[in-house]
């Protein structure tokens, strides 16, 4: 007789082994992991299949996609870094991945750089030492106890604005040509050497004629801010109104102040709030003679100022 063992299938298993796996479906970078299908098979009958599994498997692949970035594009230009003069401009940089271009890299804030340029910080609008285009012109004058006329004249030291004779009927008005578009600028700053004899108004206006007004206390401001060219010569009458008397202005009255300096200049700077102004303006000056009295005899001493420079900034 014959002894027969009997074999109970798969009692005895190979290890497992990967049939097939979806490592084609691994990204270019990043942590990712994909399917591994695996069989073992009955270590006698090795076509016998005992098990199958499928295990999730680790892509081989760099995890950081962004360890290795080239840039994508830039974002819009942001503003100056400066309202006036040079200055910066920034952009953010945009980035994507070496390794796979869909995928977005963080961004770098300011990344880019460039120089802008915008308007001057401050712009002269008049030069004694150069040429920039811009002049004083005469718009009317009077003298009615003055043998010569009122002049304007460039020199070494600016404009000279200048009654021509003297007494405190000796005027001249005068502004600058052509008018400029101030809306961008918040200070004036007018350097002067003022005659000391005689007073001076100058400051912003918007219109283009004139007149004046006067009174007879001839000690106010106020007085001088009235005027205003009628087109036909000085008006003194009571009737004429007030113009535009809150622009920014400066008045100097040396007249009253040095009344026996008759033959000293006074220099100095004076600065006008010009922030609430938009549009285009005229500077304009406003020039008065002077009279000095002793006892019966009068001596009339004329008006003049040198405006060395006008700047705006």
């Amino acid at each position: 007789s014959k002894i027969y063992t009997i074999y109970k299938i798969c009692s005895q298993k190979t290890e497992f082994k990967e049939t097939n796996n979806t490592s084609s479906s691994c990204p270019a970078c990043g942590k990712a992991y994909y399917n591994s299908n695996q069989e073992n098979y009955d270590q006698y009958f090795m076509n016998y299949v005992c098990d199958k599994k499928t295990e999730s498997t680790k892509c081989d692949i760099i995890e950081d996609c962004c360890s290795e970035k080239k840039i994508s594009g830039y974002g819009p230009w942001k503003s100056c870094s400066v309202t006036c003069g040079e200055g910066i401009q920034k952009a953010d940089i945009y980035y994507v991945s070496s390794y796979d271009e869909n995928i977005s890299c963080p961004t770098k804030v300011d990344g880019a750089s460039r120089k802008c340029t915008n308007d001057p910080c401050s712009f002269t609008l008049i030069d004694g030492e150069n040429d920039i285009g811009y002049r004083f012109e005469k718009i009317s004058d009077s003298y009615i106890k003055n043998d010569r006329d009122s002049f304007i004249v460039k020199t070494i030291n600016g404009y000279r604005i200048d009654t021509g004779g003297g007494c405190a009927d000796s005027k001249i008005i005068a502004r600058i040509e052509p008018p400029l578009d101030i809306s961008k600028y918040k200070t004036a700053e007018i350097h002067y050497s003022a005659y000391h004899s005689a007073r001076y108004w100058g400051g912003f206006r918007k219109q283009s004629d004139y007149s004046i007004y006067s009174t007879n206390d001839y000690n106010e401001e106020e007085e001088i801010l009235r005027w205003a060219w009628s087109g036909t010569g000085f008006n003194y009458a009571d009737s004429m109104k007030r113009v535009e008397i809150n622009l920014p202005h400066f008045y100097l009255n040396p007249y009253l102040d040095n009344y026996n300096q008759d033959s000293d200049w006074e220099s100095g700077v004076k600065k006008l709030d010009i922030s609430n102004l938009t549009g285009a303006y005229y500077f304009s000056l406003y020039v008065e003679g002077a009279w000095l009295q002793s006892g019966s005899s009068e001596t009339c001493i004329n008006g003049a100022i040198d405006i060395k420079k006008i700047i705006l900034y």
